[in-house]
């Protein structure tokens, strides 16, 4: 029983997540890196990171957000981040879709919400502006 909660400790989550991160990072050196991520960067795993990266604790998240970078970096068509979004929107039980519905941007001149068109760029600025008003938030210290 002590493995398995050793299995979802902090540190075993941090520790495949560095293993991903290496993964993404030789990829990008690689002659063809698309050709080496496209089976595992689909949009499900992605929902899977931007789930690590609202959940888990301050370290993971770091490592969360490189990942990202390099998934971006290699060339990741914007579709399949696109259908993360997508799915972030869809799914009502993961904690990235309550971040989706709770804050509330102000909309432009014409009525939009920022990055309204692209779920994917929508969450990310969702999930700072949540960042930023839980620092200064009373009833989050």
């Amino acid at each position: 029983m002590k493995s398995l909660y050793k299995m979802y400790s902090d540190e075993f989550l941090r520790r495949i997540l560095r293993m991903i991160e290496i993964f993404t990072s030789v990829t990008r050196t690689s002659a063809y890196p698309l050709s080496m991520v496209q089976r595992v960067a689909n949009p499900y795993m992605i929902l899977s990171l931007l789930e690590c990266l609202t959940v888990a604790s301050p370290r993971a998240k770091l490592i969360v957000m490189r990942i990202i970078k390099s998934l971006v970096q290699i060339g990741i068509p914007m579709e399949v981040f696109q259908s993360a979004g997508e799915l972030v929107q869809k799914n009502e039980t993961c904690a990235s879709h309550r971040i989706m519905k709770s804050v509330k941007l102000h909309p432009d001149s014409e009525g939009n919400e920022p990055f309204s068109k692209t779920y994917f760029l929508q969450f990310f600025y969702k999930f700072m502006v949540h960042i930023r008003s839980s620092m200064w938030s009373k009833n989050k210290i």
